[in-house]
């Protein structure tokens, strides 16, 4: 934005907060109606949450905790349908709110429906196609800076991913990096921890979790689509900060290792979460932080009600650290394993 268009906005913005008066507004809040989250994939079996909004606000669809228990909706009856055959009434199990069909694992293309009573409410019902499970081609790493110091001259490693997509279609894609270490030693301890990345991908939207540290993204995902690249193959261009070597000896292993989760999903999945991105990017505009821009709904597919039916399907790559001379210095908190000293990383690239 230019000089003078900011200083007009501000001044803009000071005289209508100067100017107050009390106003009366009504305020319409949608009926109450039932809520729907479900997530599809060919390898679990299939699982449905049905609750009720409170004050008109549908519940979110993914990771926003628990949804308190007086709104779960225990005696709903839940239908499902594959290709338009009716597989059954799904059974409720011993948690609140959840319907699952067991023994029922849908294949690839598949149009999941479900549908909704409750007595209570509007009908619910929605359907999605199951995606396929994309091609990860190659990956791998490379040490580009050996790192002096963990904050003046930290350690980068580049990562190079290779998919390929299916052309005359479109599809939609999650990304998910995380670290994984394993050691070994007097006890066998194996955990997962965020990484810290950069990338000047165009391709990749916003990340979808905040930065915890300036200039990099943790637990970092990304949503992306084939716009720019229906039918070829493509190669993301990453760069993982701090990467831990992996150590063994007589007495410890240790195997420091970066997984990939790369997901097709459905376009639900891809507007709920475009919309996730939107609504973040308002509360940290100036004007949207103080309501005086339209507000952007969470989008759901669930037709007379709120929530969402989605699906995905995962390929998952692992590709283990080459192992460097020294212990790594740091467990590093939360992070899980962090940076080290000179000469315990190489040039060399790791393979799969």
């Amino acid at each position: 934005m230019k000089p003078v268009q900011k200083v007009f906005s501000l001044f803009s913005l000071y005289l209508m907060l100067s100017c107050t008066s009390q106003v009366d507004i009504k305020v319409d809040l949608p009926s109450p109606s039932a809520v729907m989250h479900a997530m599809v994939s060919t390898d679990s079996v299939q699982k449905v949450s049905i609750s009720r909004t409170t004050n008109g606000v549908g519940n979110s669809a993914e990771g926003s905790g628990k949804i308190p228990a007086g709104l779960y909706i225990n005696d709903a009856g839940v239908e499902l349908f594959i290709n338009e055959n009716r597989l059954g009434s799904m059974t409720r199990t011993d948690q609140d709110g959840e319907y699952i069909m067991p023994g029922c694992y849908p294949s690839v293309g598949d149009k999941v429906r479900f549908e909704v009573t409750t007595g209570e409410y509007e009908p619910l019902s929605a359907e999605v196609y199951v995606p396929r499970r994309p091609e990860i081609i190659k990956a791998d790493t490379m040490m580009v800076n050996y790192g002096s110091g963990p904050v003046a001259n930290p350690p980068v490693m580049d990562l190079r991913i290779s998919f390929r997509d299916r052309a005359d279609e479109v599809n939609y894609y999650k990304l998910t990096l995380v670290g994984h270490v394993t050691v070994e030693g007097d006890s066998i301890t194996s955990r997962e921890y965020p990484l810290r990345v950069s990338h000047d991908e165009e391709l990749l939207l916003e990340d979808l979790y905040e930065n915890y540290y300036p200039g990099y993204t943790t637990n970092t995902s990304y949503i992306f689509s084939d716009n720019l690249i229906n039918g070829k193959e493509y190669t993301l261009k990453m760069q993982l900060h701090f990467m831990s070597r992996s150590y063994y000896s007589d007495t410890l292993s240790i195997t420091n290792s970066c997984r990939i989760y790369l997901s097709e999903i459905s376009g639900s999945l891809y507007l709920y979460y475009r919309s996730k991105i939107l609504q973040r990017k308002q509360e940290e505009d100036a004007l949207g932080s103080i309501g005086l821009r339209e507000p952007v709904p969470t989008y759901t597919n669930i037709r007379n009600g709120y929530g969402l039916l989605s699906a995905k399907e995962t390929a998952v790559h692992e590709i283990k650290i080459n192992p460097g001379d020294t212990v790594p210095v740091s467990w590093y908190g939360d992070w899980g394993y962090g940076y080290g000293g000179e000469g315990y990383y190489g040039n060399e690239y790791n393979q799969p």
